[in-house]
């Protein structure tokens, strides 16, 4: 193998990634990683139309900071989301509130993908909430495509479920759950929708272990009861490859094409505030309706996306370089 097929998705480092896909065009959001204590203050977009060549915005989207763009937040830009209802995208992110003593989840809105995004000016998940957990950390947005509400999902240590309301500037109280049975949870939770059953997939440890990994719940029901179906991904030591997590997971549209992004330790001598982003293709077994494991390659091989819209071998994530975009501020 080439020095080129090692390469991770997005060059440099990043970590928390969340994958989406508007109108036929991906996109990933992640917290800028290189930083002492996970101190980053700033958020960027990355953008592609083959899941092969990301361009990424020269500027922030989004900046915490006292003299920033977001009035609440001091730093800790940590682990993003997006969400597009109607004509607007809305980007919920993670911030150290200093009013809090703690992390909060805000949100930011805009009639672009890219930006320009404009924050709320007060978090809309403070962890004073009467349901709460650990941190208000690792914001995920999920359209449930039985039922056409939204929600948001949340947590460290424990899960937290809640239905936003039908402006998305804010959770409805009165649906704040725990999602129970879901075995080892520490942070980083997604939800997907496949074939009549519900398939959550969340980081097990601490992104500073080597052992740090996702695990998989199912349910027929987004309430639960939840099932535990084991690990889905984690590390291979034979290729150097470490702290497999905080993963999200992309449905490619109009197809059943599957694939989930995640981080590893940056390769060679990353840790835990030194980390990349990667893609790898993920199956389903067609007789349980249950994701399959996950094997972490070096450069995604096999996971190419053709303009078809179907998946076809052998490599993904092979550079970076940077393009225009009608809407980006710029390129690196």
């Amino acid at each position: 193998m080439s020095p080129l097929d090692e390469r991770p998705a997005l060059p440099g480092l990043w970590a928390d990634p969340n994958i989406a896909e508007f109108d036929g065009r991906f996109y990933i959001y992640a917290t800028t990683d290189g930083v002492p204590e996970w101190g980053a203050t700033e958020y960027y977009a990355w953008w592609s139309d083959d899941l092969r060549e990301w361009s990424r915005t020269a500027d922030p989207i989004l900046i915490l900071a006292p003299d920033g763009d977001v009035p609440w937040a001091s730093g800790k830009a940590w682990a993003p989301t997006i969400m597009r209802r109607g004509e607007k995208y809305f980007f919920y992110f993670c911030g150290f509130a200093p009013a809090l003593g703690d992390h909060a989840i805000g949100v930011a809105v805009a009639d672009d993908p890219l930006g320009p995004f404009l924050a709320e000016r007060e978090p809309i998940v403070t962890n004073t909430e009467e349901v709460r957990v650990g941190h208000a950390i690792d914001p995920a947005t999920f359209a449930d495509p039985v039922t056409g509400r939204r929600y948001l999902l949340w947590g460290n240590t424990s899960a937290i479920l809640a239905e936003l309301s039908e402006n998305s500037l804010r959770i409805l109280p009165q649906t704040l759950t725990k999602p129970e049975g879901l075995a080892l949870f520490s942070e980083g939770a997604f939800l997907n929708h496949r074939r009549g059953l519900y398939h959550l997939t969340y980081s097990i440890g601490d992104t500073r272990w080597k052992e740090y990994r996702v695990g998989y719940a199912t349910a027929h029901d987004i309430r639960g009861p939840w099932t535990y179906r084991g690990v889905i991904l984690q590390q291979r030591p034979e290729l150097g490859i470490f702290g497999t997590g905080h993963s999200s997971i992309l449905n490619v549209e109009g197809t059943d094409d599957w694939f989930i992004v995640y981080h590893r330790f940056a390769r060679p001598g990353g840790d835990g505030m030194h980390r990349e982003t990667v893609i790898d293709r993920l199956h389903f077994d067609e007789d349980t309706g249950l994701m399959q494991v996950v094997i972490p390659t070096l450069g995604g091989e096999g996971v190419i996306f053709d303009d078809t819209r179907r998946a076809s071998p052998p490599t993904i994530g092979l550079s970076g370089t940077a393009r225009s975009h009608p809407r980006a501020k710029g390129t690196d």
